[in-house]
């Protein structure tokens, strides 16, 4: 039997213009088999889930890749449930990612109101930089095998990094005017951070990744994913929807320095904190759905 895959032949580039980003939770999910292989039952729930995946950035769905690539196996089935994705979701992207985000801009913003020019990097700086750039070999290299959870789990432990990198500079409490140029330097280090790690999640995250960066300045960063119906290769009777994208013009795979002087507005959250209540209002709404469709909590 043939099979049609969303492939994004051009989304991880070539010798000449240098690997690009590829949504790899989009692409990872882009098999679809035809509709008699599928249940009846869930096949409209199916095809909703899947539109919604691609173009909607719901509390609920934006995020999927705090359950697709976190908790589950990387060559087996993984048991979704929507208590671990409220769980996942608070506590790693709210309370990891979304706060570096947030605390790197509302203190730019706050001191220097862009993206101020660094003085002479410390020891300190230099490694958490050093540690960042590495995450995009090591980080496209299990992606490119295909091994998603493994590649966010290294992405958030960078994110971790710079939390840690923060924690130890104390940028907070940089007030003085002699402390001003050391201040600018361990902001412009955070600054360069957080758009490197943004391209890092922008294949599990392509909708939140572009307002992440629109909050330092990047305008069109990611290219959004779509749904396009298409007919079966044996049967031109017979439709089903697949995950594409055109992302020729999508950012290569690598360090863009930040520019300094560019405009940080004070920011709004890009993640938000999900009330537990959303686990039963989901398992509610999905209750006539097949076992298979959606598991319980």
């Amino acid at each position: 039997m043939k099979c049609r895959i969303a492939v994004v032949r051009s989304s991880w580039g070539s010798p000449s213009s240098g690997p690009r980003i590829a949504s790899a939770v989009i692409t990872n999910t882009a098999l679809w088999q035809p509709d008699d292989r599928v249940p009846p039952g869930i096949r409209a729930a199916r095809a909703a889930r899947l539109h919604r995946l691609a173009t909607v950035d719901t509390p609920t769905f934006v995020h999927a890749a705090s359950w697709v690539g976190r908790p589950g196996p990387e060559t087996a089935d993984a048991a979704f449930t929507w208590a671990e994705f409220v769980q996942r979701n608070n506590s790693e992207l709210v309370a990891g990612w979304g706060n570096l985000v947030n605390r790197t801009a509302n203190m730019i913003h706050k001191n220097f109101g862009e993206i101020p020019s660094p003085g002479e990097l410390e020891d300190v700086d230099r490694a958490v930089l050093e540690q960042v750039r590495g995450g995009f070999a090591t980080v496209g290299s299990l992606i490119e095998r295909n091994r998603l959870k493994a590649a966010l789990t290294e992405t958030m432990r960078l994110v971790g990094e710079a939390n840690r990198y923060v924690t130890v500079t104390e940028p907070f409490k940089l007030k003085g005017d002699d402390q001003r140029e050391r201040l600018a330097t361990v902001l412009h280090t955070l600054a360069q951070c957080v758009v490197d790690l943004n391209t890092m999640m922008a294949p599990f995250l392509p909708h939140s990744s572009n307002q992440v960066a629109a909050v330092f300045g990047i305008d069109d960063f990611m290219p959004m994913p779509r749904v396009d119906e298409v007919t079966d290769l044996d049967d031109e009777a017979r439709s089903y929807p697949i995950i594409t994208g055109d992302y020729q013009d999508a950012p290569t795979w690598g360090r863009h320095p930040v520019t300094v002087g560019t405009p940080v507005a004070k920011p709004t959250p890009v993640f938000t904190k999900l009330d537990e209540s959303i686990v039963d209002a989901e398992l509610a709404r999905y209750a006539g759905s097949v076992p298979d469709d959606v598991t319980g909590s």
